[in-house]
């Protein structure tokens, strides 16, 4: 008249934050509490039972012989990393525990392409965003984007990491922000928001103008008054150069950054300047895109007048 007895096993572990997303619960890695953790039986892989994680995980109690699995309901914005075993066969007295699931939260990287009107390398107000400029991500996740209509731009659903946020030069301008090597280098752990990744860029300004032979000494460029060629311009500030004019008579400094600059001529023998006026040089203070022009130079040809006086 024998007696038979099973004892009723169980399934427990913990649902945590991957920070680093290796799928090994590391220490400082948290619980995940409110994750549904559902148990089914292999048979008909039916639902047997569900259980809403809290900071001490998840137990399943009380169970009867036979093939269970235990599976996560999954989160927006994560992935699992990882859960074993994924079957278990309960005889009398099984406990299954430390049947963990990790999960990675999705990180971002974000910011603003703007128009650095200063070019001091901070976004500030006033200065506007730049649409229509590639953003580049390197690392784990290689994409590009292009910034929207207010300079903005993110990339989003990125697995842990180390990534490099670039730009991609637009011709004419050159990058104020950030510090060389002009690029962002981030890591990226479970969760991770990265925001005020932002790139500011100057638009290159030109100088500009004619040298003319100024026949009646007016200062004013007139009809009939024709350029001088191969006279030598010099620039110098921010930016230090010399050009010859054309065959015109005009001479053009492009790609200038930001700064002050003076521009002044070569005077050639036998001549005198009468544009511009004392002390003859343009003083010129660029701003981003800038495009200084009529900067012009006039000259006359000095002329001698010689005779004899007879003696009677």
């Amino acid at each position: 008249k024998d007696f038979g007895n099973f004892q009723l096993g169980s399934i427990s572990g913990l649902k945590y934050n991957d920070i680093n997303g290796n799928g090994i619960k590391d220490g400082g890695e948290g619980s995940l509490s409110g994750w549904k953790i559902y148990l089914l039986s292999s048979d008909s892989l039916t639902k047997v039972d569900s259980f809403i994680t809290t900071n001490s995980g998840y137990t399943f109690s009380n169970l009867h012989a036979g093939t269970y699995y235990v599976i996560e309901k999954n989160q927006s914005g994560w992935f699992q990393t990882s859960s074993t075993p994924t079957e278990m066969s309960l005889s009398s007295g099984s406990n299954f525990v430390n049947i963990n699931f990790g999960n990675f939260q999705y990180g971002s990287i974000s910011g603003q392409k703007y128009h650095d009107l200063n070019g001091n390398g901070v976004k500030d107000n006033g200065e506007p965003g730049l649409s229509s400029w590639k953003i580049k991500v390197t690392g784990p996740k290689i994409d590009s984007i292009m910034t929207d209509g207010s300079g903005n731009y993110s990339f989003t659903g990125l697995i842990s990491g180390n990534y490099t946020i670039s730009e991609s030069m637009q011709n004419g301008w050159y990058q104020t922000s950030p510090q060389l090597p002009g690029t962002y280098g981030i890591s990226i752990t479970s969760g991770s928001i990265q925001t005020g990744k932002d790139f500011g860029n100057v638009q290159y300004g030109t100088i500009s103008g004619t040298f003319f032979q100024d026949i009646n000494r007016n200062g004013v460029k007139d009809v009939g008054e024709n350029g001088l060629s191969n006279w030598k311009v010099h620039l110098s500030g921010n930016r230090t150069d010399s050009i010859v004019t054309d065959n015109n008579g005009n001479y053009s400094f492009s790609s200038l950054p930001l700064g002050g600059y003076a521009v002044s001529e070569d005077i050639q023998s036998g001549w005198l300047q009468t544009l511009p006026s004392t002390p003859g040089i343009y003083s010129i203070t660029m701003t981003s895109g800038g495009s200084f022009t009529g900067k012009d130079f006039g000259n006359v040809q000095i002329t001698s007048i010689s005779g004899m006086k007879d003696r009677k």
